[in-house]
């Protein structure tokens, strides 16, 4: 069998399970590569804030000097410079993003779950951006979602995915989904 590359583009809400699919396709020796990596590192640099609100401006004020598609070639660039085979891609959030990762062959994996789950997720993770109540979490997912940021329209890029998994039960299930679409893809699947 011809070994190729397979690269996987992870598309979802906040606390939809992003993260836990791109570690178990890490421990499946896929690299993970997020494109919100791209402003974290420039708002360190720059000494700007990295609550979720600036985050996301200074997110679409790149994306609006760059092109909205900036982040997506940055990611690209990189994992190209390594010869990257095994690629999980994390926080794509604009068609124009997912259409240059296309361009690569990326297949995109829909992950999702009920706003209350995700919301006690991401209550129970801690992050920086997690501490919110419901109806601020409710405000900022509409504002993520429905493309009222200019550089964010998380629900047009979600319904354009190849692959949908519901992650409502517990990890062995969702490893178990994962593992079924791997060993669509033989190559990808490294034991």
């Amino acid at each position: 069998m011809v070994n190729h590359r397979y690269w996987i583009g992870l598309i979802g809400k906040n606390g939809a399970g992003k993260s836990t699919v791109a570690r178990y396709l890490m421990s499946r020796h896929f690299q993970m590569v997020s494109l919100s990596s791209v402003v974290r590192a420039y708002a360190v640099e720059h000494q700007l804030s990295q609550d979720r609100a600036s985050l996301i401006q200074t997110a679409n004020a790149l994306k609006m000097t760059y092109g909205m598609d900036y982040f997506a070639r940055c990611c690209v660039d990189h994992v190209s410079e390594n010869y990257a085979k095994y690629v999980v891609f994390d926080s794509i959030r604009h068609l124009k993003e997912m259409a240059y990762l296309k361009s690569f062959h990326v297949e995109f994996w829909g992950i999702d779950a009920p706003i209350e789950l995700r919301y006690q997720r991401v209550q129970l993770r801690q992050d920086d951006t997690d501490f919110v109540d419901f109806e601020t979490f409710k405000k900022q997912e509409e504002f993520e979602s429905s493309g009222q940021s200019v550089g964010q329209s998380l629900n047009e890029v979600f319904n354009a995915c190849d692959f949908f998994i519901q992650n409502t039960g517990e990890k062995q299930a969702l490893h178990h989904c994962i593992d079924a679409k791997l060993k669509q893809h033989a190559s990808a699947l490294i034991d």
